[in-house]
This record gives structure tokens, sequence and C-alpha cells, in this order.
């Protein structure tokens, strides 16, 4: 069969659709970002962003069926969050705590 007779593909040379995001840069700061945009704020892996929400750690909202996070309460817990230096662990192993 000549190539030239083969039908173009009509998806082949299409550019690929742009996932649509929450409070983008380009875009005003939004109350509601997404997994992706937590994990890219905070170093965190959208692996372990999904199984923190599916452990009930991270404070989250469905809407349509996507998992979404209220900024202001993503601050709250993230501020909540204590940092504990190499020593403060250790004495706490040591001691049986978690503080």
């Amino acid at each position: 069969m000549n190539k030239s007779a083969v039908p173009p593909n009509p998806k082949e040379g299409k550019p690929r659709k742009k996932r649509r995001s929450i409070g983008g840069a380009d875009k005003p700061r939004s109350l509601f970002i997404d997994p992706v945009e937590f994990a890219e704020q905070t170093g965190f892996s959208v692996k372990s962003i999904y199984e923190q929400v599916g452990r009930g750690v991270l404070p989250y909202s469905r809407h349509g069926g996507r998992i979404l996070f209220e900024r202001s309460q993503i601050e709250i817990f993230l501020a909540k969050l204590r940092v504990v230096t190499v020593d403060e662990a250790l004495r706490n192993a040591r001691q049986g705590t978690t503080e």
C-alpha cells in the first residue's frame, strides 16, 4: 500500500490538552488548590498527599469528584506541624513520648 494513500491520524499533530489547574501562576490566587499544586508548594509527593487524605490527616473537600484543599485550612494545618530537632526526637524516643 502506498504511504500517501493512508488516511492521516486525526489525533496526530494536535497539541496535548493543557491540564487545568486551580490558582495557577497566571491566575489570581484561588481559595482552593488541587493535590498537584499542594505538592508543588510544599515539596510533598502527590502520592503522599493522597495517602494522607485517605487516612483523614489532611483537611479536604470533594467538588465534582475532585479532591480540593482550602488554602486557609492547609495553611493552618501546616502551621500546626511542630518542627522537632534531632536531639529532641532522640530524647523523645528514649522517653517513649511523641511530643
